[in-house]
C-alpha cells in the first residue's frame, strides 16, 4: 500500500517513474525499450510464457505525460486499501496483490508489454523452452517463495554478484 502511494505521489508532481524489484537481473540497460512506446500509458512486463498475457507490476513503466497512469494507480490504490482493510489476521496471501488486481485496471488506458522477449519472469529459470525461445535484457526473480530460495537460484544461476564481505 505504501509502494502505491509513493507512486501516487510522483506521478502526481509530473514525473514518470519505473518501477522494478531488487530481485531483478538486468543483463543491459532497459531504457532503449521506452522509445518505442511514446504513446502509451503504460508498459509493463510479461510474467508468464510467450503466449500468455500476464501482466506484471515488479517492472512496469507510468508515463506521467499521461493523467491515465496517475487515475490508474489512484483506483488501484484504493482497491488494494480496501482488500487490505478486509483482511482479519497479518497474513495477506494474494488478497492485497496489486499485480493480481493490475489487468483490471489496465483495461482502462493505453498500455503495452515491454518485447516479450526481452523482459521475462522467474518462470525463465524453470522452463527450457521458454529459455530457448528468448533472450532477456531483464528477469525477474520471482515464481519462488522467500528470500533465501531467491537467492539460493540466483547463485545457480550466476545472477547474484555479492561476495560474502558485501562487494559485488
Amino acid at each position: 500500500a505504501f509502494r502505491l502511494k509513493l507512486v501516487e505521489q510522483i506521478l502526481a508532481s509530473g514525473v514518470s517513474i519505473w518501477l522494478v524489484e531488487s530481485d531483478s537481473t538486468w543483463f543491459q540497460n532497459p531504457a532503449k525499450f521506452l522509445l518505442n512506446f511514446k504513446d502509451m500509458d503504460v508498459i509493463t512486463g510479461q510474467d508468464a510464457l510467450l503466449e500468455d498475457a500476464y501482466p506484471e507490476a515488479g517492472n512496469m513503466f507510468l508515463n506521467a505525460s499521461s493523467r491515465h497512469a496517475l487515475l490508474m494507480i489512484k483506483d488501484l490504490r484504493a482497491e488494494q486499501e480496501e482488500a487490505l482493510s478486509k483482511l482479519q489476521s497479518g497474513d495477506v496471501g494474494n488478497r492485497g496483490n496489486e499485480m493480481l488486481m493490475l489487468p483490471t485496471h489496465l483495461k482502462k488506458l493505453r498500455w503495452s508489454f515491454f518485447p516479450r522477449t526481452s523482459f521475462v519472469g522467474g518462470l525463465w529459470y524453470k522452463n527450457e523452452s521458454f529459455r530457448a525461445a528468448v533472450s532477456p535484457v531483464v528477469i525477474q526473480n520471482n515464481w519462488i517463495i522467500g528470500n533465501d530460495a531467491k537467492i539460493e537460484r540466483a547463485k545457480l544461476w550466476k545472477h547474484w554478484f555479492i561476495q560474502d564481505d558485501f562487494t559485488c
